[in-house]
């Protein structure tokens, strides 16, 4: 790389497939103004299970590298895009691989990988504080073979037990337009331990839970619009964008 380049690049676009441990660390050590980084995926969901997994694997094992040399990337902004896998391991360490980051975008990817076998799905982010968490959820919206008509939203602090005082709670149903985004829930007969778990075991509900430190701005957007009627339901093909400022 021109070291005139390299002294001023701030953002940089890469394959996943591509990442490996010396490259990282040549990053580290001598791209100091790096702030921001994307990855994206040139694999389909069709191209195989095997070699999205190998691919996940190779990354993760890079930046276990990274981290086992010390290496700290001031990354304050990180973005995950076009087919990416997503596990939840990689999620929890993002906070000791990035210990600056600030923004996470997560851009037309499979939150599948993530789904509990009671249909739920966590994403922890551990430590981290975020300003900005863009989730895009169309991977999730009910199909029409799916029995669930409605998300439950749990925003959670890092290592905090569940309860009304230490969690934000919305819900996001389908089937009435007047309730296209996430409302807030305050009840006590929402937020207390036996209706969480009662969610959590209902084949009607997916419930996401987010934990971290601390989340300023939560994205979400969907775009089904133009997907098949074989596929959704009329009232599931829609476009979706709701920000909730939570300061949480």
């Amino acid at each position: 790389i021109d070291p005139l380049f390299q002294h001023n690049l701030q953002s940089l676009t890469l394959s996943a497939k591509e990442v490996c441990p010396r490259f990282l660390v040549y990053l580290a050590e001598h791209v100091v103004r790096l702030k921001h980084l994307t990855f994206f995926s040139d694999n389909t969901m069709s191209d195989g299970h095997f070699n999205s997994m190998f691919h996940h694997r190779s990354f993760n094992n890079a930046f276990n590298v990274l981290n086992e040399r010390q290496n700290r990337m001031q990354i304050m902004s990180l973005k995950f895009d076009k087919h990416v896998r997503i596990f939840p391991p990689l999620l929890q360490r993002l906070a000791t691989w990035f210990p600056a980051l600030q923004t996470i975008s997560f851009q037309k990817i499979q939150l599948d990988d993530l789904i509990n076998q009671d249909n739920n799905i966590l994403m922890d982010f551990s430590s981290l504080n975020l300003r900005y968490l863009y989730v895009d959820i169309k991977s999730i919206i009910p199909r029409r073979e799916s029995l669930t008509n409605k998300i439950d939203l749990e925003i959670m602090r890092n290592h905090s037990a569940f309860s009304r005082q230490t969690a934000l709670l919305y819900q996001k149903k389908w089937g009435n337009r007047n309730e296209i985004n996430f409302a807030r829930i305050n009840s006590y007969q929402y937020g207390n331990i036996i209706a969480r778990y009662r969610r959590l075991a209902s084949q009607r509900a997916l419930v996401l839970t987010i934990r971290a430190n601390s989340i300023n701005y939560l994205h979400f957007y969907s775009d089904t619009t133009n997907e098949s009627a074989a596929l959704y339901h009329a009232q599931y093909r829609q476009k979706f964008d709701q920000i909730l400022h939570l300061n949480f």
